[in-house]
């Protein structure tokens, strides 16, 4: 017992420092506060009914959340972990040898010292290919909104030739109905 209230005196230090040895006043019992924020914790499961059974079966919750449950359990036959892996074979596959080349390239990448030092030298480059870029980004960006309007003009264009075009053919199909008619009546005179 006196090395379980030393083990707490040191515990209830480290928490609260030294002032507990100097007298202060702030210094709260950590057993005791533990004691009835477990108390508060117990009445508050006791007072809901919903609450009681899942408490009760928290340990079955736990067997089912384990990571290792189907292992431990024999949710699944050894035969169908085997024929899980094989389906998976080649992804498993593809999955080793892109791990192999990431390695290999990060070991290319820590052991080329050299590499490293040459990159401070291709700065001025980088810095006027970005310039480069970036008036060619504008560029593109005004191309775009001329593209934009010329399309725009299209459309209206094509619009008015095909209402022209709708007028016209109504027309050729009004005289053409007259010419009908016109012969018609000339018939039947």
């Amino acid at each position: 017992m006196e090395a379980l209230e030393r083990r707490l005196s040191n515990l209830e230090s480290a928490v609260y420092g030294r002032r507990r040895e100097d007298g202060g006043a702030d210094v709260k019992d950590v057993v005791g506060k533990m004691v009835s924020v477990a108390k508060e914790c117990g009445n508050a499961v006791e007072r809901r009914e919903r609450i009681a059974p899942v408490m009760r079966r928290t340990a079955e919750l736990d067997k089912y959340v384990d990571p290792a449950f189907s292992e431990d359990y024999g949710g699944v036959a050894p035969d169908v972990k085997a024929d899980v892996v094989l389906a998976r074979e080649q992804r498993l596959r593809d999955a080793e040898r892109m791990l192999a080349r990431v390695k290999e390239a990060k070991e290319a990448a820590l052991d080329g010292g050299d590499a490293f030092e040459s990159a401070s030298s291709l700065q001025p480059r980088l810095l006027e290919l970005t310039r480069l870029h970036l008036e060619q980004d504008v560029a593109g960006r005004g191309l775009e909104a001329e593209t934009v309007e010329l399309a725009s003009q299209y459309n209206q264009v094509v619009e008015a030739v095909s209402r022209a075009l709708i007028g016209y053919d109504r027309a050729i199909a009004k005289a053409e109905a007259d010419v009908e008619r016109d012969k018609e009546r000339k018939r039947a005179a």
